[in-house]
């Protein structure tokens, strides 16, 4: 009599085995892909929000100047929008530690290139608007300002538009004048980046 082996035990075992091969390559394969679609997807999300935080200011790689729109004070993290005619490289800035006694004081010196031969033909050393922020609010009365705007209060700086009576940007006129007076107002929109 002929023995039979039985080799329908083997099979299943194989088969079995195949099914948990395949599985377990399919499940890397889903695993590895829902990662990079993850990752894509949170990307465009940033991308499609302006690059912004959930607390609504800039992420650090992103350009704070959006191209020259903006002027970008970066040591204080603050911009100021720039009108259309300035917008580029033309705008630019000089932080400077005043000696009066404002409680941690600074100034950011505005500069506009195209102003420069009007300031340099009357001997003037610069525009004269400045940028203040300090930690206590500034008198309106100090003598060397000519005019002053109060621009808002963080919650740790008060932010003011100074422009002092011995710039050169009293000295401009017609569409330079316009285009000083505009940057003067834009300053009040100053805002955190």
């Amino acid at each position: 009599m002929a023995h039979k082996i039985n080799s329908s035990g083997f099979s299943q075992i194989a088969v079995v085995g195949a099914l948990l091969v395949l599985l377990l390559v399919g499940f890397g394969g889903w695993y590895v892909w829902h990662s990079n679609h993850k990752n894509d997807t949170n990307k465009s999300n940033s991308e499609a929000t302006g690059n912004t935080n959930t607390k609504g200011q800039l992420n650090p790689q992103s350009d704070p100047t959006e191209g020259g729109k903006y002027l970008a004070i970066q040591e204080w993290g603050v911009r100021i929008p720039l009108p259309v005619e300035l917008q580029g490289d033309n705008v630019y800035y000089k932080i400077r530690q005043f000696q009066e006694s404002y409680g941690n004081a600074e100034g950011a010196d505005i500069g506009v290139k195209s102003f420069t031969p009007e300031c340099r033909a009357n001997n003037a050393q610069d525009l004269g608007l400045t940028v203040v922020r300090t930690s206590k609010e500034l008198d309106a009365s100090a003598p060397y300002i000519y005019k002053l705007n109060i621009i808002s209060n963080d919650g740790g700086y008060w932010y003011h538009g100074a422009f002092g009576k011995d710039g050169c940007a009293k000295l401009l006129t017609g569409e330079k004048q316009q285009q000083f007076d505009q940057l003067y107002q834009s300053i009040g929109e100053i805002q955190k980046y």
